[in-house]
């Protein structure tokens, strides 16, 4: 599913969750949706949402107040697995990626969140008296895992990075992992539910990548952080030889 190119007046953009709200969404797109007075332009949840999000783009959303991405109000406590967020503006307040307030703590795993921008603050993630719990994802200006972990992000829960994510062509709307990108194995295989085998392209969700180590969690082959699992075709060269059978100093040609 793809929610492109909608309009809220006020809140939601693309939808409006309320009220104890449980939607389930995997494989979806949200790209280019508008709050145009409010919040959330991509997704507004509020009083008690817990939608589960998986294998989801936010891209190009955008909030005139905060949440460019995602508004979480009220007790709100979505989970997202494998979320890219990029590229979404929270035009004249905070949360250019996400923004959660008064109780509102989701989960995240194996997502990557990078790129978004605020006009006051939280490029990212702002928190208003809620406390996400994030893991296993690459969140700019997170400082990654340990010591250097922001905890005005929220709950740090491991496996965290701060690094480009090297996305193939963000500019085209391109958000799958180039070659290099660090968010290649670099996730956590119990985040994902059982049901899920796939990515948003319908390619295997579990792909080794041999020339990238492993960093994530879990047993071989390690999911990717993001809504995309990094795909490389293996090389094969073959080479003939002509003559097969060559007398000293005869020339050959490969």
């Amino acid at each position: 599913v793809t929610f492109v190119d909608n309009q809220a007046a006020a809140d939601g953009g693309g939808i409006y969750n309320t009220f104890g709200s449980a939607p389930t969404l995997t494989d979806v797109v949200f790209r280019h949706n508008q709050a145009v007075s409010g919040n959330g332009g991509g997704m507004h949840n509020i009083y008690g949402n817990r939608s589960f999000l998986t294998n989801v783009i936010f891209e190009g959303n955008t909030a005139y107040l905060s949440g460019g991405a995602m508004f979480n109000d009220v007790n709100s406590d979505p989970t997202l697995v494998n979320v890219t967020m990029q590229n979404n503006t929270a035009v004249s307040a905070n949360g250019g990626g996400i923004y959660n307030s008064d109780i509102s703590e989701p989960t995240i795993f194996n997502s990557v969140i990078w790129g978004n921008n605020a006009g006051q603050n939280g490029n990212q993630i702002y928190n208003d008296n809620s406390l996400p719990v994030i893991a296993y994802s690459d969140v700019q200006g997170s400082g990654g895992s340990g010591s250097g972990w922001d905890t005005a992000l929220g709950i740090d829960g491991g496996g965290n990075l701060d690094a480009d994510p090297r996305f193939v062509a963000p500019a085209a709307g391109d958000l799958r992992p180039g070659p290099d990108s660090p968010a290649i194995d670099a996730g956590d295989n119990t985040a994902v539910p059982p049901s899920i085998v796939t990515d948003l392209d319908g390619r295997s969700r579990f792909i080794d990548v041999p020339f990238i180590p492993d960093s994530g969690s879990g047993t071989p082959p390690l999911v990717d952080m993001g809504a995309y699992e990094a795909s490389f075709t293996d090389l094969s060269l073959a080479k003939t030889v002509t003559p097969a059978v060559a007398a000293p100093g005869e020339m050959l040609t490969f």
